[in-house]
Parts: C-alpha cells; sequence; structure tokens
C-alpha cells in the first residue's frame, strides 16, 4: 500500500507527464487595478463613439452626393462604413455591460504587498526641500526615483506634484477622531457624473445647398472659371467662316479670414468634471460649425433677389418656388432642386392647398417634386410679411466655394490666466466665402399676407 505522500507525488507526477497544470488563482482586484480598468474601458468606449461619429458624418456627407458623384468606389464606401456603422453598436453594449460589472467598493489591498502603495510611500517622502532645490537649480523634473515613476503612473506633468507631498505627514485618522469625537463618513457614497450636454447648433445648410468646403493648406487660394460660352455656327455644307469666341477665364483669390471665439472656466471646474475639456472642445466646434454655416448663407443670400409681386397663393407659390427654375441646364427636372426655408415660410406654405378638398398643401407639393427642402436659421427674420427662400439649382458643381484652412484649430491656455486658476479654451476657423456661378442659385422673395 502506497504512503499517502507517495501518493501526491504519483499525482503531481502524472499531472506533470500529461501537460496538466492547476488552475490559477485569483487574484484579489485592488482599488488601483479597477480604477486602471475602468478607465481603460471608459477610453474604449469613447474611441467607438467617435468612430460612430465620423461614420454617421460620412454616411451623411454621401446622402448628400448627386448621382453622377456616387461612383461605385463612393458605393462601396457606403456599404463598408454602414457595416462598420452596424457593428459598433455591439462593440459599443459589451463595454458598458463590462464597466457596469466593475466593482464598486473594493478593498484596497495590503500596504506591504500593494506595489502602488508601497511606490506612494516611497515617493512621498521627497520633502517640499528637494523638490524647491531641484527647481532651483533649473531641472525641470527627476529624471528618475520613486516620484519620477509616481508621475509617470499618474501621467503628472514634470512640476505638478500631489499636495499630500508637500505638507506634513497625516495623523492617524483614528487618533484624530478619538480626539474630536467625530464619525468616519460613509466609504459607500459617491457622485454619479451624467455626460455633460452641450448647446444646439444650426449647421449643414450650407452641404445642403452644395456649397463646396474643401480643406485647404496655407496659403491664398486662386478658384479659375471659364466665364464665356463658345458660340457654335453651322451646320454648314461648304466653307462658310465660323466667327471665333475670344475665351474668357475669371478667377478669384480667396485668403482667409478668422472666426474664433473662446471659453474661459475655471482650473477647479476641469478638476471635478473629467469631460471639461471634450466637452468645451465639442461646444466650440460647433459654434464655429454655426458660423461658418451662417456665413456661407449670407454670401448665397447675395444673389439677384425675385422679388413677391402679390401674396403667395398654391398656384403661384409652386410655380415661382420649383417650375420657374427648372430651365433645362442647371436643372433638368423638378428633382434637380433643393429649397432652403425660413420658419416661417414653412408655416405659411404649409397652410396653403389648392382646394378645399386638397390632401397635400403646398409645402407638400414642394417636398413631393425637390429633392429636399429645409428650415434653416441662418435665413433674414420676416419684415413686412415677406421673406426670402433660397434654391438650388442642380448640385454637384463648384457653384459656389468656402474653402477652410487646416480645419479647425484648438489651443488650451492654462498659463495666462493661472494666477487665478483659470484654464482658457480657444477655437479658431480660418475660411473664405465666394460664389463662383450665381446662375446656380435663386433667391427668391415671398409674400406673406
Amino acid at each position: 500500500m502506497l504512503h499517502p505522500k507517495s501518493l501526491l507525488t504519483a499525482f503531481a507526477l502524472a499531472l506533470a507527464l500529461v501537460g496538466m497544470t492547476a488552475p490559477p488563482v485569483a487574484q484579489p482586484m485592488t482599488g488601483e487595478t479597477v480604477l486602471n480598468k475602468r478607465l481603460q474601458l471608459e477610453s474604449q468606449l469613447r474611441k467607438l463613439a467617435k468612430e460612430r461619429r465620423t461614420l454617421g458624418d460620412r454616411l451623411g456627407e454621401i446622402s448628400l452626393m448627386s448621382d453622377e458623384e456616387r461612383t461605385d468606389e463612393i458605393q462601396a464606401e457606403a456599404r463598408k462604413a454602414t457595416e462598420q456603422l452596424v457593428g459598433i453598436g455591439p462593440k459599443m453594449d459589451e463595454v458598458e455591460a463590462a464597466l457596469d460589472a466593475m466593482p464598486q467598493d473594493v478593498a484596497k489591498g495590503d500596504p506591504a504587498t500593494d506595489e502602488f502603495a508601497t511606490l506612494k510611500a516611497q515617493a512621498s517622502r521627497h520633502a517640499l526641500g528637494a523638490i524647491a532645490a531641484m527647481m532651483a537649480d533649473g531641472k525641470s523634473s527627476h529624471s528618475d526615483g520613486p516620484l519620477a515613476e509616481f508621475q509617470e503612473h499618474h501621467k503628472l506633468a514634470a512640476n505638478v506634484y500631489p499636495v499630500e507631498f508637500l505638507s506634513a505627514p497625516a495623523r492617524d485618522a483614528k487618533s484624530i477622531e478619538a480626539a474630536a469625537g467625530l464619525t468616519s463618513a460613509p466609504t459607500n457614497v459617491g457622485t454619479g457624473e451624467a455626460p455633460i450636454e452641450t448647446p444646439v447648433f444650426a449647421d449643414g445648410d450650407a452641404a445642403f445647398m452644395g456649397v463646396v468646403q474643401p480643406i485647404v493648406p496655407g496659403g491664398d487660394q486662386v478658384y479659375p472659371t471659364i466665364t464665356t460660352r463658345p458660340d457654335v455656327g453651322g451646320p454648314h455644307s461648304d466653307d462658310t467662316d465660323v466667327a471665333e469666341t475670344q475665351l474668357t477665364i475669371g478667377s478669384e483669390l480667396l485668403a482667409p479670414t478668422r472666426l474664433q471665439a473662446s471659453v474661459t472656466g475655471l482650473r477647479t471646474q476641469e478638476l471635478r468634471l473629467p469631460a471639461f475639456e471634450p466637452a468645451i472642445r465639442e461646444t466650440l466646434r460647433g459654434a464655429l460649425s454655426e458660423a461658418f454655416d451662417d456665413q456661407c448663407i449670407a454670401e448665397l443670400l447675395t444673389v439677384a433677389q425675385v422679388a413677391a409681386g402679390a401674396v403667395e397663393t398654391f398656384a403661384t407659390g409652386i410655380k415661382r418656388l420649383v417650375f420657374d427654375n427648372v430651365e433645362g441646364r442647371y436643372a433638368r427636372q423638378e428633382s434637380d432642386l433643393r429649397v432652403l426655408l425660413g420658419a416661417s415660410t414653412m408655416q405659411f406654405l404649409a397652410s396653403l392647398y389648392r382646394t378645399n378638398n386638397s390632401d397635400d398643401s403646398l409645402l407638400d407639393a414642394i417636398r413631393n417634386r425637390a429633392s429636399g427642402v429645409r428650415v434653416s436659421a441662418h435665413t433674414p427674420a420676416v419684415a413686412n410679411n415677406k421673406q426670402d427662400a433660397l434654391i438650388a439649382l442642380g448640385v454637384g458643381r463648384r457653384a459656389a466655394v468656402c474653402p477652410i484652412w487646416q480645419g479647425v484649430e484648438i489651443t488650451v491656455d492654462r498659463v495666462t490666466g493661472a494666477g487665478k486658476g483659470q484654464v482658457e479654451i480657444f477655437g479658431a476657423m480660418f475660411a473664405a466665402f465666394s460664389i463662383a456661378d450665381a446662375s446656380a442659385f435663386r433667391r427668391v422673395e415671398t409674400q406673406h399676407a
């Protein structure tokens, strides 16, 4: 009969021979481990959300393209983007589920074995005098040592130090409570932060009207346009001379103009709200995009106006806003038109019917014929019961161009207002606005009463 010790030895040998290993022992998660894991998941969630917005914006751009612009390559891109967009949803659900499953209350671990606690204890031994001496010597950071490791661990700048490092060691918490007769605060009470809601901005109208918005490098931009149409003679069956047409090429030199906005906040706000800076960046981007859109529409509103002669009716409205603009060159059918209205004009058109028994209003009739009808916050308000409507005749040409230099520039300034504990975030957009072919747009005045 084998001795129990021999049985254990034999069993261990058998496990080794068949390549078996004992199951790993799950290590308890410390607070630092949970925090790092949560930060990783939140970063992953933000990346997925950003990817979803990018794909959605691109699909929106493709949806505004004309049939000629939607090449096989563009359609393949749209299919791929749609597939990617559909796949992002489940990924975000998985990450959110993992966040929900994270422990809410985790022991910090034994300071004697917790690597993070040990590192903090070692780093805290750097006294204020040592830090001040380092800065007096002109050094910008610790090249090595526990403090440098601690700063790197927390992604701190070289001149940022945890406040507890610059003060005397804290007294024992139990002795403080006993002396003051205090009761410890509950450890399971926290504060939850909802996403920061940003303002709503009005943009996208210029793209809807077919205004080309290229991102251009540094330097002035030149956009040449042939402004003459060749005269064609004939048909001739003899040697009749055909008059020549003098070619005229017009060009416009566009230099950047600046749209700028800034927001000043307190460092305390930035520290209390982890999403402070991204939300402010998004707010500035939205404000600049709205201002850029407003300038583009203002440029379109400089084309010659087709004045109203009387209060619109169903018959005059469908003629002036649709049929008069299908001229066979820029717009060959009603679906080549895009109509941009003010809110008051939309409401007025919705009240006009062909007859008392008609189901469709004038607004419905225009929507059924044009490729798009949209209300814009950038159209001038009603004056004397009149308001302009903008109509684009065919989309796909460079009839209007608003170049943007290098995209939107965001700058964070924590230096200027540092004495007041302020942080200022600047947003700037450099753009120009020009109409290359005014014949591709109509500005039609509507009279409501």
